[in-house]
C-alpha cells in the first residue's frame, strides 16, 4: 500500500507492503523508490532500496491499542477528566465532560475551561486547578456551584521529560448527593443526641428520685427494725429464764430475722451506691488488695485448714473502692461454700486470652448446678438454702454491677470435683500484656 508520497518523478516514494512469505507468514517491507536521471534531467532508471519493518509496525499496533485502551478507560470514568495547558486552555477531556456540559468538543477545545463551562472572564474562586499550576502539587478541594450542585475537584500538575509544568489534569466527581446524605447524618445524629440528653436527663432524675427513696425506706424500715430486734433481745436477756423453750425459740427467730433484714438492708443501699457512685480511675494492685483480705477471712475462723494461693503481680486499672467491694464479696462466697472442704482453697489470679486478660477466683467448695448459672447474679436468688449458708442473695448481684460499669463481663463455671470457678473481664482498664498465667504464692 502507499503510505506517504505521490507519483512525483522528481522525489523519491516511500511504499509499506505487507508480504507474504514462503512458510505462509507475513512481514512489512517499507520500499524506497528513487529515479536515476541523466544530465539532460531524463529518468533513466530506478534505485529500490528495502528495509523490513516488522518490529516498528508490531511497535505501533500495541502503542495504537494501549492508546485506545486508555481512551476507553477516560471514556467510562465517573469523574469528568479535562486535560488543559498552563493558560488553562482545553486540549482535551473525557465523554463525560461534554455530557454533563451539554457542549460539543468543537465548543470548548482551545477555550479557557472557566470560559468554555460558566461564561467567567478569570478562573473560579478557590479552583484546585489554579493552586497546582502555581504550587506544583496535587490540590483537592470541593466546590459548590451556583446551582446547588457540589463536587470534589482535583487539580494534578503535569510535567515534561524535563520537570516543567506544562499543563494539568482536572477531575471531578460529582458528590450532590453525597452531602445531601451527609447533611442527613448530621441531621440524624444531632436529633438522636438530644435524644439522649433528654433521655439521660430523666435516667438522671429517676435515679435522685430513688437515691432519695431508698434512704428513706433504708431509715423508716431500720428504725422499727432495731426497736424490735433491741426489745427481743432485751426479753431473752432479762426474762428468758421465765420462758419455756418454745418462747426462747420465737424470740430467737425474731432476732435472727431482724439482724438479716438489717443485712439486706444494707446489701440494698451496698447495691444502689456501687449503680450510681462516681466512677474513678486508679491503678490497682489487686494481689495486695487480695491478700489483705485473705488475712482478715483467716484471722475469723484460725482453726479451719485452709489454703489461698494468690498469683503475683496483678494488676488492673479501675475504680479502687468498687473493685475492692467487688473482690471481698467473690472472697467472701467462695470462704463460705468452701465451709465442709477440708482443706479448703481459694486460688486468685489471671489468664490471657485473645489479647484480653481474664482474672479469676477458683474454690474448691461445693459448687453449683450449671443449669441455674445465670440465676447466680440475680438479687435475690440463692442456690443453697439460707439455713445452711448464710446470706441475703444479692452479693453476686453487687459485684456483677460493678464488673458492668467497668465494661467488663462476669460468669462462672463449674466442673466436677473442682469446685466453683469466676471469672470476669476489666474492660475499662488498661489490658497491660502479660505472656502466661500468673504464678500464685502461698499466704
Amino acid at each position: 500500500m502507499l503510505a506517504e508520497g505521490k507519483a512525483d518523478f522528481t522525489k523519491t516514494l516511500q511504499i509499506e507492503l505487507e508480504e507474504y512469505k514462503k512458510d505462509g507468514s507475513t512481514v512489512w517491507v517499507e520500499n524506497s523508490l528513487s529515479y536515476m536521471k541523466n544530465k539532460a534531467g531524463e529518468p533513466i532508471g530506478i534505485i529500490c532500496v528495502s528495509k523490513d519493518i516488522t518490529e516498528r509496525k508490531r511497535h505501533e499496533e500495541k502503542l495504537n491499542k494501549e492508546q485506545q485502551e486508555k481512551n476507553l478507560i477516560l471514556e467510562n470514568l465517573a469523574e469528568l477528566v479535562t486535560y488543559m495547558d498552563k493558560d488553562m486552555r482545553i486540549n482535551w477531556a473525557n465523554r463525560l465532560v461534554a455530557e454533563i456540559h451539554q457542549k460539543n468538543p468543537a465548543d470548548y477545545i482551545g477555550e479557557k475551561c472557566f470560559r468554555a463551562w460558566y461564561g467567567y472572564t478569570e478562573p473560579c474562586p478557590g479552583c484546585p486547578v489554579v493552586e497546582c499550576l502555581d504550587t506544583g502539587r496535587r490540590t483537592l478541594n470541593t466546590v459548590e456551584y451556583p446551582d446547588g450542585s457540589c463536587w470534589r475537584v482535583t487539580g494534578t500538575p503535569v510535567y515534561d521529560r524535563n520537570g516543567e509544568i506544562i499543563g494539568a489534569l482536572d477531575t471531578s466527581l460529582d458528590i450532590t448527593e453525597l452531602k445531601e446524605t451527609e447533611k442527613e447524618l448530621k441531621r440524624l445524629n444531632e436529633e438522636l443526641e438530644q435524644r439522649v440528653r433528654e433521655r439521660t436527663a430523666k435516667l438522671e432524675n429517676a435515679n435522685r428520685e430513688l437515691t432519695a427513696f431508698t434512704y428513706s425506706v433504708s431509715h423508716d424500715l431500720r428504725a422499727p427494725l432495731r426497736s424490735i430486734g433491741g426489745f427481743s433481745e432485751a426479753v431473752l436477756e432479762d426474762y428468758g429464764e421465765y420462758l419455756d423453750d418454745q418462747g426462747v425459740d420465737y424470740l430467737q427467730r425474731v432476732c435472727a430475722s431482724a439482724r438479716r433484714m438489717n443485712n439486706l438492708i444494707n446489701d440494698l443501699l451496698k447495691l444502689s451506691r456501687v449503680t450510681r457512685q462516681e466512677l474513678h480511675r486508679d491503678r490497682i494492685n489487686l494481689t495486695d488488695m487480695a491478700e489483705a483480705y485473705a488475712r482478715q477471712l483467716q484471722e475469723k475462723d484460725p482453726q479451719r485448714r485452709f489454703e489461698f494461693v494468690i498469683a503475683e503481680g496483678l494488676e488492673a486499672v479501675g475504680d479502687a473502692a468498687l473493685l475492692r467491694i467487688a473482690l471481698e464479696n467473690m472472697l467472701d462466697n467462695a470462704w463460705k461454700f468452701t465451709a465442709i472442704s477440708d482443706p479448703g482453697r481459694i486460688e486468685v489470679g489471671c489468664f490471657k486470652k485473645e489479647n484480653r486478660k481474664i482474672y479469676f477466683i477458683r474454690d474448691n467448695g461445693i459448687g453449683f448446678d450449671m443449669a441455674y448459672a445465670e440465676d447466680l447474679f440475680k438479687p435475690f436468688r440463692r442456690l443453697h438454702p439460707p439455713d445452711e449458708y448464710s446470706g441475703t442473695g444479692i452479693g453476686l448481684s453487687i459485684v456483677q454491677r460493678i464488673i458492668d460499669r467497668h465494661g467488663g463481663r462476669i460468669w462462672a463455671e463449674r466442673k466436677p470435683g473442682e469446685g466453683t470457678s469466676f471469672y470476669f473481664t476489666l474492660d475499662f482498664c488498661e489490658q497491660e500484656d502479660i505472656t502466661n498465667e500468673y504464678p500464685g504464692r502461698n499466704i
